[in-house]
């Protein structure tokens, strides 16, 4: 499916985001999750991760799974 590379793509770049968030803005995420159909809850699953990489990678797998 062509499908799920793209997400993974958006996922590692939403959490190149999450993992840097001085130099990110709150319209930059908003942008880039709304272009790749991420849904909100996958940013607040990030968000709650805190840069952790094993809760960020449950983020990732839920969200692909969606």
């Amino acid at each position: 499916m062509a499908l799920k590379p793209t997400l993974l793509l958006g996922t590692l770049q939403l959490s190149t985001l999450v993992l840097n968030p001085p130099a990110a803005a709150d319209a930059g995420e908003n942008a880039i999750a709304h272009l790749y159909g991420l849904r909100a809850s996958y940013d607040d699953c990030l968000n709650k991760a805190a840069g952790d990489i094993p809760p960020m990678m449950a983020c990732i797998r839920t969200e692909l799974a969606y």
